[in-house]
Parts: C-alpha cells; sequence; structure tokens
C-alpha cells in the first residue's frame, strides 16, 4: 500500500535536491569537489543514458517536462547521506567521508552510462567501476586535484573508495546492501518521468525509516520503497523502448568501433554525439531507436528484473540482503512488435511522456 505521508515523491526536487542541505566543513568539501572538471562533466551525462533521450525529446516542447543529469543525482546522493548523518549524529570526520563517496559514487559513467558502457568495456575494458576508482584516485583526466581536495578535509581516497565498494560498514552500511542511498534517490528520480499515478514516499523518509526502523510505519515506508523499485524496473528501466533505446546506442557505436577511443570514455554526451552525429539521431525517440535496431537486429536478448520482499524476514533484524530480494531471467523481445504496436508495447510511463505530461 502507498504510505501518505506530508513528504510524498512529488515534492522532492529533483533539479535541486542538495539545496539546504551541507555546512561547515561538510559545505567546503562538497563544493570544492563540485567545481572539479570531472564531476561538472556529469552535468552533460543523462541520468537514464539513451533511455532518457528516447524520453524526452529535443527540445522539450512542454514547460513541465524535465530532463535529469548523473550531476543533479549525485548531488542527492550526498544530500541523503548528509541527512543521515544528522539522524545518526556522526562525527564531522565520519560526514565528510560518507558525503563525499556519496557525491563521487557515479564519478566515473561513460556518456549514456549504462546503454554503451557494454561496448567500452568490451573494447577497451573499462566500466564505470573501474574509472570511479582512478577518477577519484586522481589517476585520469580531469581528476588530478581530487585527492588533494580530500587530503585537506582529512580524507584518503582510498577510504572513499572503501566505502564505495562496501568494505568499510560502519558509517558507510548505507552503501553496501540493497538498500542505499544511491538506490533510494535513482528510483525516486527514474519514476519521476512518468509522473506515475502510485507515488512513493520522499526520499529522505526512506532514509529515516531504513535507519531508525522503530515502528510498523518505518517497515512500511521501506517496503513501498522497494515494490516501487519493481514498478520503475518495470515502467521504464527494463521496459521495451527502454531496452531498444539501450540497444540502438549500443549498435551505433559498434558500427564506428574504429573511430571509438578510450579517451571517450571521458567525453560529456555533446561531445560524443558531435564525434558520432547517427547516436544523436538514433536516440531522438523511441521509435526511432525501434526502426534502427529493427533493421539489424529483428530480436534482441533482454533481462527481466522483478523485486520482492521476503515477509518471513524481520525487518527490524536489518538483515536487508534476505527480505530485499530480485529475480533475472532472460527473454527475447522482437523489435518490429514496438513499431507494430507501441500503445500495447509502451508501459503508462512511455504513453504519459509523449504527450508531454512527465
Amino acid at each position: 500500500m502507498m504510505i501518505e505521508n506530508e513528504e510524498l515523491g512529488r515534492n522532492y526536487d529533483y533539479k535541486h535536491p542538495s539545496r539546504g542541505f551541507f555546512r561547515g566543513s561538510t559545505a567546503s568539501l562538497v563544493r570544492e569537489l563540485a567545481a572539479t572538471p570531472a564531476f561538472v562533466r556529469l552535468s552533460d551525462i543523462r541520468f537514464l543514458g539513451a533511455i532518457d533521450y528516447a524520453l524526452i525529446k529535443q527540445p522539450n516542447g512542454y514547460s513541465t517536462n524535465r530532463r535529469y543529469t548523473r550531476h543533479e543525482h549525485s548531488l542527492g546522493v550526498a544530500a541523503l547521506a548528509d541527512y543521515f548523518c544528522d539522524l545518526a549524529d556522526l562525527p564531522a570526520r565520519s560526514r565528510n567521508l560518507i558525503v563525499a563517496a556519496a557525491l563521487l559514487h557515479d564519478l566515473g559513467h561513460s556518456p549514456l552510462s549504462h546503454s554503451v558502457e557494454p561496448v567500452f568495456k568490451r573494447l577497451f575494458g573499462l566500466d564505470h567501476h573501474l574509472m570511479t576508482e582512478r577518477l577519484i584516485r586522481g589517476e585520469a583526466a580531469l581528476s588530478f586535484e581530487i585527492p588533494a581536495i580530500l587530503s585537506r578535509h582529512g580524507i584518503d581516497a582510498g577510504e572513499v573508495l572503501a566505502v564505495l565498494d562496501g568494505r568499510r560498514l560502519g558509517e558507510g552500511g548505507f552503501f553496501a546492501g540493497p538498500i542505499n542511498f544511491d538506490t533510494i534517490e535513482g528510483i525516486s528520480r527514474s519514476l519521476a518521468y512518468a509522473r506515475p499515478r502510485r507515488h512513493s514516499s520522499h526520499p529522505r523518509s526512506v532514509v529515516r525509516s531504513s535507519a531508525l526502523r522503530l515502528s510498523t510505519r518505518d517497515r512500511m515506508v521501506v517496503d513501498d520503497f522497494w515494490m516501487n523499485k519493481d514498478n520503475a524496473y518495470l515502467s521504464i528501466i527494463n521496459s521495451n523502448m527502454g531496452a531498444v533505446a539501450d540497444e540502438a546506442a549500443r549498435l551505433v557505436l559498434i558500427e564506428r568501433e574504429d573511430a571509438l577511443s578510450e579517451a571517450d570514455f571521458l567525453l560529456g554526451e555533446a561531445g560524443l554525439f558531435g564525434k558520432f552525429p547517427l547516436l544523436r539521431k538514433v536516440v531522438s525517440s523511441g521509435q526511432a531507436c525501434a526502426a534502427f535496431v529493427a533493421e539489424r537486429r529483428p530480436q534482441i536478448q533482454v533481462t527481466r528484473r522483478r523485486f520482492f520482499i521476503d515477509e518471513g524476514v524481520d525487518f527490524a533484524s536489518r538483515d536487508d540482503r534476505r527480505r530485499y530480494l530480485q529475480s533475472k531471467r532472460a527473454a527475447t523481445l522482437t523489435v518490429q512488435s514496438i513499431i507494430d504496436e507501441p500503445s500495447h508495447n509502451a508501459s503508462l510511463a512511455w504513453t504519459e511522456i509523449a504527450q508531454g505530461d512527465c
């Protein structure tokens, strides 16, 4: 059931999610890290990759439409981490560490993120985890000042990476399990594209309830969030059109592998589109993606994810890896069916966005 409260997800400021957060040394740390070229680059990385471009056409056409970026998402994740530090009454150094990790967690995403990362992975062995580590350590272009900034605030780059990969739990525990800052902010943001009828609770409500776990209401808030994750994957992330948008972006680059370089991984999306103009044209709409893919691959392999709850695992035990579960299955998608019957194959989310209601 939906949890009614004063902070429904629709009131979350997705464009300015960190407004009103950070103070003292943490504010200075965030300000310095956010000014680095590596972090500024994220403002030219759309949040959902190729899906994002197919969802929101250029130009918007509707004043209510929104385009979201990895930059905005990262600030939102950092703000949730800062809020958690208030709840947990953490000391200044721990706060700085956890907020820095939250802010930098997506630093290594390529242009179009997950949509084209498999191409870079196959050709150059690069993924966003490896590039994030290189950037935080100052070992890649755009990021040489990051270790020095962290050091001035009493933080070692290795500590930040230990929090991000779960080796350091303690104050970084909200990075290690299925209920984490990144997922809480990201799923809420994903659903915002579609204005779903079923709203999730405000991201800070989910953080608070997951951190405190004092009541039945806390359990209901977190459970409700997890089922909204299922909704986000069904309606957007793993929707048929979402899968086709990802496939279209990959196919464009696969056909131009000779021109793709390792350095392209750290471009913004404007730079990648400038180098591969066909890429921008293909991802301009869901139907353009489907037509491009259908000419090359009548069927594509997709992964379907579902998210569910094991009610037999006590919420208060904090054994989230056993309570909050997911399943994966391989499926075959016939691309022509999306072209022939778009209304049947598109989710409610895609239908609303096509009408400019996002």
